[in-house]
């Protein structure tokens, strides 16, 4: 059984959204210097392949950043009541924040 933290339960930023986030701002800057080559070279179709590719790619990650920040705002939500909960415990027991645990992240 895992138990949760208050420490862990404030400090739970997702690493995979911040890189979901680069992923989206590097092919937003392949998309910029595709476009610009090919608005330089309007005979290279290569590049208006490559900005297409990258404009669907960008949406897609778009969408998958949208539904991933609807997701990660309930479970920061329920997070946060886990805290207060956890730090209403400790206050009334009289015992320091970081020995008490929950085996559940939401209440």
């Amino acid at each position: 059984m895992d138990f949760y933290t208050l420490t862990y339960l404030q400090e739970q930023n997702n690493v995979a959204q911040f890189v979901q986030y680069g992923i989206v701002v590097i092919i937003f800057l392949v998309l910029i210097v595709a476009t610009i080559l090919y608005i330089k070279d309007k005979f290279q179709t290569k590049y208006r392949d490559l900005s297409i590719i990258m404009a669907l790619i960008l949406l897609f990650m778009a969408g998958i950043n949208f539904t991933e920040y609807q997701n990660g705002r309930n479970t920061s939500v329920q997070a946060a009541e886990a805290t207060t909960f956890l730090k209403s415990i400790s206050e009334e027991y009289h015992v320091k924040k970081d020995q008490v645990a929950i085996n559940s992240k939401v209440l």
